[in-house]
This record gives structure tokens, C-alpha cells and sequence, in this order.
């Protein structure tokens, strides 16, 4: 039987790789850069230390926030790959 830290860790690893392939998606990147973006956030910080009750919204709602707060990282990105 899974322990609680168990479950919490794979809940938390979901979630991620749910907030990474919709950015993905929805902004028409390779699944490497959104996952540099999503790394390189405070957002992912925050989820990970739980601070806000972060870990408990939806993975589409994550994404529109890391969007909403943080859009130089999708600039920087784009520079980066030419696209900006």
C-alpha cells in the first residue's frame, strides 16, 4: 500500500507533467522547452513547496497562471529560438 508522501509525490509529478504538456500544446513548443520554462519559474517553486494551495489546482489553471505572471519566459524562450 502507497503511504501518504507517496501518493502526495506522484499527485505532485502528474500535475507537472500535465502543466508541461498543455503549455506545450497550447503555445505550439517541443515538450524540452516547455519543460524549461515550467523549471525555470517561481511558479514551479511554489507548487513544490505547497505554498498556496497551489498543488490543488488544475493543471490548465497552472498553466494560465505561469502565462499570465511570468510571459518573459516565454519572450526569452522565443528569443532565444529565433521566434521573437
Amino acid at each position: 500500500m502507497l503511504k501518504d508522501k507517496d501518493l502526495k509525490n506522484i499527485r505532485h509529478e502528474l500535475l507537472e507533467e500535465r502543466v508541461i504538456t498543455y503549455l506545450a500544446r497550447t503555445r505550439k513548443m517541443d515538450t524540452l522547452e516547455a519543460m524549461d520554462i515550467y523549471y525555470s519559474s517561481r511558479l514551479a517553486d511554489q507548487v513544490a513547496r505547497n505554498e498556496y494551495g497551489l498543488q490543488h489546482f488544475g493543471y490548465r489553471e497552472l498553466a494560465r497562471m505561469l502565462m499570465e505572471k511570468e510571459p518573459e519566459l516565454f519572450s526569452e524562450r522565443g528569443k532565444q529560438h529565433g521566434r521573437g
